[in-house]
């Protein structure tokens, strides 16, 4: 009986610690790889586990996510299975600060989101070799996230696979998604906003109305995917302000989809060597007059519109071929006579169409890798701003923000000095305050442009230089930072700032609105029997301000201070009495830099005076003799 129960109790003890494991430590391997064109298939032996959810360290150690979080040693959610079909999320990170993570061979199912990857400063996650399905908002979503792939993954039945947001230096490849829901005009296989510098290759797409939505996107390259849509009043690729970026060598097929490719408010792209087919209506639609500078050339335009014109241009400033080589793009229905006519208007037209069609060669064609970025990053926000010194820095590139710290004196003047190649390369320029006020900005430098301002206080200052246009060519520049004195501003009682040079002011019952920039000294005159008071009420946010009373003769002997106030409010107030007539000096003073205030500001001086009634030094003689008479008085009685 006794062997019995303690079987019994081990059996339970033992589904327990599993089921403990399973919902809180990751069961994973100890060694970590990614291999992107060789996936595993650890995904079929993938071991059950409830959702993920980390938002801080703390949560990284309750899973026991194997790593360190390094780019070289990221922490690991691998080989689990997590299906939560009324869960949120699966998996979920945010609120990381420069910390690393993959998540690899997985199966994710969940309501709405399979991954979610948001608010982590400097940080990343690959997320390589999953099965993603069933979810109703994104497979895949990340934001704030730089240097990271998404690949080898297989999206099913989810509203949009992937959806980036303020992302940068990313690839997206190899990913395999299929779609059999009801989708609406707004799903898509991948969604893009305000993204920069981003590959988009070798993937398959069928079954969204939109495979690729971009918008407010720049130097995207987008390549050799395949892609089937199946709506009509959409576009297989819908691209609205989308700027110096490549479609290469892309197999589009529209199965009752309205457009291959739509172009709004875009410029400054290449559309080339791509295969776009059977549209309902034109195989490449340039919506708005203000696409300008993009050139299609060398692409295949196949029974599009029912064979009648297979493109539409807004715009009369794009041009539809190769200039250095003379060559269109292939259109199946061109009578193989003169130009080919975009959208039956004469002036857009592709004046060298092709016979045959085009295939492209890449030794003559190629993609550019990213670009790397100037010896001074990562200083993308104030947190880590560069500090420099007062110098010519060159060789700069602006393919974000830029913010440096440099230190300028109060009444200086703080001038910085941007260099670019032409006119095509125009640059942004601010100076914050130590406090990230905004002190001045300056939009559209180009060539040479420059911000000054003129210092308020002593200290430091940020510089922050942003790109203002997506769509123009990345930039390199040169930055100037120097300074020189400017005139000193105060209130109208200035020059006091010393002992000899202190202004007189009326004692009787006066106020004062004043500024204090640095040694204020003012002088009183009193008349004898004086009880006087003296207030100063100032914001304390960035000054101390303390106040004193000094004797006319003052020699700077600390113990010979009349009386001061040194609390640290916003208001100081001494008072004082004398039986003598004479001068006294007022001391008004920061306690913070000697004297000299970082803010300027503002401040009242209030004087008040009464006369004492009755004043000891008058009456004390004729005490004295009245003591010496009573004496003599009651002896003479006696």
């Amino acid at each position: 009986m006794k062997t019995k129960g303690f079987i019994i109790g081990i059996i339970f003890c033992s589904i327990f610690v599993t089921n403990c494991c399973l919902n809180s430590t990751l069961l994973v391997s100890d060694n970590f790889s990614i291999n992107k064109e060789n996936p595993s298939n650890s995904i079929i032996n993938s071991l059950s586990h409830g959702p993920i959810n980390i938002d801080s360290e703390d949560d990284i150690l309750t899973y026991g996510l194997p790593g360190s979080g390094t780019r070289e040693d990221p922490y690991r959610i691998e080989n689990l299975s997590i299906i939560e079909p009324a869960t949120y999320a699966a998996i979920s990170i945010s609120d990381m600060f420069e910390v690393h993570f993959v998540v690899q061979n997985c199966e994710v199912v969940a309501r709405d989101y399979g991954i979610i990857f948001h608010n982590s400063i400097k940080s990343s996650v690959d997320i390589v070799n999953n099965s993603i399905s069933d979810c109703l908002s994104y497979g895949i979503t990340i934001s704030e996230c730089e240097n990271f792939i998404i690949t080898n993954n297989t999206f099913v039945d989810c509203s949009e696979g992937i959806n980036t947001y303020l992302c940068k230096f990313v690839e997206i490849s190899n990913n395999h998604f299929t779609n059999s829901l009801s989708v609406t005009y707004y799903d898509c296989s991948i969604g893009m906003f305000d993204c920069r510098f981003i590959k988009i290759a070798n993937n398959t797409c069928s079954g969204w109305s939109t495979n690729f939505r971009l918008f407010y996107t720049s130097h995207i390259q987008i390549y050799n995917n395949t892609c089937y849509a199946i709506q009509n009043n959409a576009a297989v690729f819908d691209f609205i302000e989308v700027w110096q970026s490549k479609i290469v060598n892309n197999l589009i097929t529209c199965q009752q989809t309205e457009f291959g490719i739509r172009l709004e408010d875009s410029s400054y792209n290449e559309i080339c060597f791509n295969e776009i087919n059977n549209c309902s209506s034109f195989g490449i639609y340039i919506k708005s007059p203000s696409c300008t500078q993009n050139i299609i050339h060398q692409n295949n335009f196949l029974n599009n519109n029912d064979n009648s014109s297979q493109a539409s241009d807004q715009s009369l400033t794009n041009v539809w071929y190769n200039s250095q080589i003379n060559k269109g793009n292939y259109w199946s229905d061109w009578s193989g006579i003169g130009s080919y006519i975009i959208n039956n208007v004469s002036d857009v037209n592709d004046p060298y169409p092709l016979a045959t069609k085009a295939e492209i060669n890449w030794t003559e064609f190629s993609l550019s890798d990213f670009p790397e970025d100037d010896y001074l990053e990562e200083n993308d926000d104030f947190d880590y701003a560069k500090t420099i010194s007062l110098d010519t820095w060159y060789d700069l590139t602006c393919l974000d923000d830029d913010y440096f710290i440099v230190e300028a004196h109060r009444f200086y003047h703080l001038n910085i000095t941007i260099l670019t190649a032409s006119e095509d390369h125009i640059i942004g320029a601010s100076i914050y305050a130590s406090n990230e006020a905004v002190l001045k900005h300056e939009w559209n430098l180009a060539v040479r442009g420059e911000v000054n301002i003129k210092c308020p206080y002593t200290g430091n200052y940020f510089i922050g230089i942003w790109e203002i246009y997506h769509y123009q060519l990345i930039t390199n520049y040169s930055l100037i930072v120097t300074t020189y004195p400017g005139e000193i501003e105060d209130d109208l009682y200035e020059e006091n700032d010393i002992f000899e040079e202190a202004i007189s002011l009326n004692l009787l019952n006066s106020t004062y609105d004043l500024i204090y920039a640095d040694f204020d000294y003012f002088k009183i005159s009193v008349e004898e029997g004086t009880n006087f008071k003296i207030e100063i009420v100032f914001d304390n946010t960035y000054i101390d301000l303390d106040l004193y009373i000094l004797p006319n003769d003052f020699s700077g002997d600390p113990s010979d201070i009349l009386v001061k106030s040194e609390s640290q409010t916003s208001m100081e107030s001494v008072t004082y009495s004398t039986n003598d007539a004479g001068g006294f000096i007022i001391l008004i003073q920061n306690t913070q830099i000697d004297g000299i205030a970082q803010f300027p500001t503002n401040y009242t001086l209030t004087l008040t005076a009464r006369r004492i009634t009755l004043q000891f030094s008058a009456i004390s003689p004729l005490i004295s003799l009245v003591l010496l008479i009573i004496p003599i008085i009651i002896r003479r009685r006696k």
